[in-house]
């Protein structure tokens, strides 16, 4: 599933994806294709890419607007936290209850 909007509406929109399967999920947001360093740039892996850009301006980027985030679907409405990139203490964690 693409993702259409976000609440709260960031300071600098994005774009992103849902996925879903058997009873996994993930969501992956970042800025929009031709935006910023990383999806301004066309480049073959990210090593490549801190060569050209430098490293701390990826890595800075890459923690200010990008997420990604993975786990499993407990029930409908109801996702747990596998796998948090840069959070690993947010394991366990509830991502989304349709409840609240």
């Amino acid at each position: 599933l693409e993702l259409q909007s976000e609440v709260p509406e960031p300071k600098h929109p994005r774009g992103g994806v849902w996925l879903f399967v058997a009873g996994r999920w993930a969501r992956v947001v970042g800025l929009p294709r031709g935006s910023g360093v990383i999806a301004g740039t066309s480049c073959r892996s990210l090593a490549h890419l801190q060569a050209l850009r430098g490293a701390q301006v990826v890595r800075h980027e890459i923690r200010k607007h990008y997420h990604a985030v993975s786990g499993t679907l407990e029930e409908p409405g109801l996702l747990r936290v596998d796998r948090e990139a840069m959070h690993p203490e947010n394991a366990g964690l509830i991502f989304y209850n349709a409840m609240d």
